[in-house]
């Protein structure tokens, strides 16, 4: 397996999803790039994470700010 972690630069972390969203796969890019596969079909998962409290297996609420 290979990785590579990236750093997000506090004045996209404080900016808009978007900006968040451009620069994520701005670096997803160059990993692919980096790896020689950017033009290949791979499947991927993206998750990221909000306040929320579980109340069940497959259930949650957010949780308000």
């Amino acid at each position: 397996m290979y990785n590579k972690i990236y750093a997000i630069p506090l004045e996209i972390m404080q900016g808009t999803g978007e900006e968040v969203f451009n620069h994520d796969f701005q670096c997803i890019s160059d990993f692919l790039d980096n790896m020689g596969v950017k033009n290949t079909h791979l499947p991927l998962g993206f998750t990221f994470s909000f306040p929320c409290r579980q109340t069940g297996i497959d259930k949650v609420k957010v949780e308000s700010s």
